[in-house]
């Protein structure tokens, strides 16, 4: 059986729960039997018995122990790195740089790493082969009537690129390390003769699914060691760090805080208040079936009714499920449930609740497509239910225009706002819906009132306790009746309230006007970006910077960018609406002659497939004279000298920032020769400047009539403050009393 295992070397796979450098290779070397391990007379005759055996053992065990991509040099290779006239790669400079730093020993066992790509890699193609595969080029194409678009002619090469199999292939990324014996012939001078060099062992990491190929796999050195020449025989040991039990303890911990939340009501039962109902509301999204791709997961949100109160998370997602099997095709398990606590006045009339789905499929390019909406009104009346939810997807009417979209970048959301599938009458008329598939869903109801008269038995010992906290609890119920009936008193108030708040806000320094500092100037600059015209595609926003210069100081948002805005017909072209306002606060020293403000705005587009082109750029310096401005200002943007090249990029990849610091465009002798500016289109600026300087012997006089207004608001001040000093005494006169 050993002769076997010694012949009839294979390889070892093992996932890996911990990173690749948590690896360690041990190799031990030993010399087979025979007459070649009998010492020599001449090395061991003036040594005593145990030195001489304990010497024995140690020259017949050689273990190497190596780290992940650590190289270990043999001599050869030392003697060709120490010259730099044999290096010629970036690998080869970099192993010099290493013989430079520090001296390595040659060693009979040495390794190749990664980069001295030694081997060939694994094949690095898997195909996908499944009856259920989302991948089926051809039927796709045959649904689009792509085929008599473009494959009209046989000798074309597009029906070979996307009927060919390789494009289906998934890439997977490779890792290699190798262990080698040298057994190269070397004269007296150390000079290599002949190179020749045996593996020992080959491992190779597959990055992606993060498992680790050893070739030959481990053995034991005294059971099946591995033959090797020259009288050798070896053994490999491949040691993973499987860490402590931290994840355990982690995930234990969790589940213990998750079951005492979940039976937190079956240890202390607690009755619903006075005047309040409660809902218990367990839901379950069972399955799906009939859906047209795989790895399906399901988002739901939950709108609760006006007057309900819930604590728990109303939005989520579930597990991403693969299909299995079933009587009448194939189904998707989830299992997952959703626990909701509802409260809600006694008299209020339950409506139902809402709960939208949408089934959502995922694929190995990372595209998530709709597969189905579904909406449910679940009722709150007690009992247990099940139901089979029909589901459907919008698309639009050009069948060709929403296969390929769907095909290529997954789908879009069609469907802004959920509440169109409560109210079909909302529907677009721009889509067609399709019915796709089905959940199977199931929840249980149930409600809990405060019966007339009951009264919970309080734990022993709790008596006056007891009593002192259910007046606190009478007082608390008493204070909120009066504060809701203050708040539906003042309901219609709310809109005023805000204004008021608002106003107060803006005119702070109107209703406290505050002179700047002696020495001091303040600046008030309030900027407007009016709007855009001439640019070439829509969608635009604008991001602007505003750089503010030494010795001024500026509290406000000197960066940011406006909304997304759709062109309009004008007298002139095309026009683009911000509004956009930006307030600025500048404070100086009064001698300080004020340069100008430096603003430099990017216009960019954004289109469906979320593309960012760069517009155009726009550099204004903003002078801080007093007064109202006005400007109309050009906007250039950089492309490549070769105009194929730029074209291709801004179209494919949606252009790139060729510019990496704004100040380029205040100073143009700084720009690159290897660009050019194009004119692109203007935008609409306007701003006004107001400064203040401080008066001498100025002093703000205190707003008319407020002289008794205030000696109240003091006095209402000091009572608050008694009071809260004798609610402090008084707790800590019952401190003790918590206990009892």
């Amino acid at each position: 059986m050993n002769d076997f295992d010694r012949s009839n070397k294979v390889a070892g796979v093992y996932w890996l729960k911990n990173p690749i450098d948590k690896v360690k290779i041990k190799v031990h070397l030993k010399p087979c039997a025979g007459i070649k391990m009998l010492p020599k007379f001449e090395t061991y005759k003036d040594n005593s018995a145990n030195k001489t055996t304990q010497q024995l053992e140690n020259n017949k065990l050689k273990e190497n122990e190596f780290k992940w991509q650590e190289k270990a040099f043999c001599l050869h290779e030392i003697q060709r790195y120490s010259n730099i006239h044999n290096c010629i790669s970036d690998t080869d400079m970099a192993y010099h740089d290493m013989m430079q730093e520090s001296e390595y020993q040659p060693n009979k066992i040495f390794t190749y790493i990664n980069e001295d790509c030694y081997l060939p890699l694994p094949l690095n193609k898997i195909k996908k082969t499944t009856s259920f595969d989302i991948l089926k080029l051809n039927s796709c194409f045959e649904g689009m009537n792509l085929n008599e678009r473009f494959f009209k002619e046989d000798t074309s090469s597009m029906r070979h690129l996307f009927r060919s199999e390789e494009s289906v292939a998934m890439e997977e990324k490779w890792s290699a390390m190798h262990v080698l014996y040298d057994n190269s012939e070397y004269n007296e001078d150390a000079q290599l003769l002949l190179k020749q060099e045996t593996v020992l062992l080959s491992l190779y990491h597959n990055v992606s699914q993060n498992y680790l190929i050893v070739s030959p796999d481990m053995n034991s050195l005294d059971l099946n060691p591995y033959h090797l020449e020259q009288d050798f025989e070896y053994a490999v040991d491949v040691t993973f760090d499987k860490g402590g039990g931290e994840e355990l303890m982690v995930l234990l911990k969790k589940l213990s805080k998750k079951w005492d939340k979940k039976h937190k009501q079956l240890l202390k039962f607690v009755m619903p208040p006075l005047g309040r109902k409660y809902y218990f509301v367990t839901f379950e999204i069972v399955s799906a079936e009939n859906f047209d791709l795989d790895n399906l997961y399901i988002e739901f949100n939950i709108n609760v009714p006006a007057g309900f109160q819930c604590a728990d998370a109303l939005q989520g997602r579930t597990h991403i499920s693969k299909s299995h099997a079933h009587d009448d095709g194939r189904r998707w398990s989830f299992g997952h449930v959703i626990d909701m606590h509802l409260e809600a006045p006694v008299n209020l009339e339950p409506p139902p609740l809402k709960l939208f789905f949408e089934v959502i499929s995922t694929d190995w390019w990372d595209r998530h497509r709709t597969e189905g909406y579904g909406y449910l009104p679940l009722s709150l009346e007690p009992g247990r239910y099940s139901r089979q939810l029909s589901c459907s997807r919008p698309e639009e009417l050009d069948s060709v225009a929403a296969e390929s979209r769907r095909f290529f970048v997954g789908g879009c959301h069609l469907i802004k706002d959920l509440e169109i599938l409560a109210k079909p009458q909302l529907q677009d008329a721009n889509f067609k819906f399709t019915n796709t598939g089905t959940l199977s869903l199931r929840w249980s109801t149930i409600t809990q009132v405060p019966l007339p008269g009951f009264r919970a038995a309080s734990p022993p010992g709790q008596g006056h306790a007891t009593a002192v906290l259910r007046g606190a609890e009478a007082a608390l119920r008493q204070y909120s009746r009066a504060r809701a009936r203050l708040a539906a008193a003042t309901k219609g108030l709310d809109g005023l309230k805000k204004l008021s708040k608002k106003w107060d806000k803006k005119h702070k320094q109107l209703l406290k006007f505050v002179m700047p500092p002696l020495g001091r100037k303040y600046y008030f600059v309030t900027f407007e970006i009016v709007a855009a015209e001439n640019f070439d595609l829509d969608n635009l926003y604008i991001e602007f910077n505003i750089n503010v210069p030494a010795g001024f100081q500026c509290a406000d948002a000197l960066q940011g960018r406006t909304h997304i805005s759709k062109s309009h017909a004008h007298d002139d072209g095309r026009r683009w609406s911000f509004g956009h306002v930006i307030d600025m606060h500048l404070e100086a020293p009064v001698n300080l002659e004020p340069p100008p403000l430096k603003l430099f705005f990017e216009v960019i587009s954004t289109d469906w497939w979320d593309r960012h082109r760069t517009e155009g750029y726009g550099y204004l310096p903003l002078s801080l004279e007093s007064g109202r401005y006005s400007r109309q200002l050009s906007c250039s943007r950089p492309e490549e000298l070769d105009s194929v090249a730029a074209e291709s990029r801004r179209f494919f990849v949606g252009g790139c920032h060729l510019i990496k610091d704004l100040e380029i465009l205040a100073k143009p002798q700084l720009q690159d020769a290897n660009f050019k500016f194009t004119n692109t289109g203007t935008l609409s600026l306007r701003w006004s400047t107001i400064t203040q300087v401080p008066l001498p012997g100025f002093r703000a006089a205190s707003p008319p009539g407020q002289g008794h207004a205030t000696a109240v608001l003091r006095g209402a001040e000091a009572a608050l403050r008694q009071y809260s000093r004798a609610r402090a005494r008084l707790a800590a006169a019952t401190k003790g009393l918590d206990g009892v």
